[in-house]
């Protein structure tokens, strides 16, 4: 997967009459890439937070209102 940098030096660009800019074009899989990366930025900030909310409350999980997986696990498998 080309770093993000690299994958915004890869858009190409249309150009109107005048040669402005009017649309930009990436590689449809790059395309993917990028969604994808976005995908796991997002997940990352919740994450952060969700940590960041943990250790607020001394790290306790009951406190954080984290649920305990065997209390959800079935109600996910149904």
């Amino acid at each position: 997967m080309l770093a993000i940098p690299q994958l915004l030096k890869s858009v190409k660009y249309v150009v109107d009459t005048k040669g402005r800019p009017s649309a930009a074009v990436l590689d449809i899989e790059e395309w993917k890439r990028l969604l994808e990366w976005l995908d796991d930025e997002e997940d990352l900030q919740v994450a952060r937070e969700a940590l960041a909310e943990l250790a607020a409350v001394g790290n306790d999980a009951n406190k954080a209102g984290w649920l305990k997986w065997e209390d959800v696990r079935d109600e996910l498998d149904g």
